[in-house]
């Protein structure tokens, strides 16, 4: 049988929520080609490293978040 991975709830949630389809750059991607697309992969490094960051600034973030909410709408 088949397990469930995290891929899967995410495969649903954009496809039970067409409109954030359009808002995610990577969308256009077959879902299964997701894990081995290096655009995704690099993608989700930076976001880890974005995520260990704020973890680090211990709720002094500003300087963290602001630019991810500048760079953000324009990609």
């Amino acid at each position: 049988s088949d397990l469930v991975t995290p891929w899967d709830s995410t495969e649903l949630q954009m496809v039970s929520k067409p409109r954030t389809e359009v808002l995610i750059w990577f969308a256009n991607i077959p879902p299964p080609e997701l894990a081995g697309n290096t655009v995704v992969a690099q993608h989700g490094t930076g976001v880890v490293r974005k995520l260990g960051e704020l973890l680090k600034a211990k709720g002094d973030h500003a300087s963290v978040l602001t630019p991810l909410v500048t760079a953000h709408p324009n990609m």
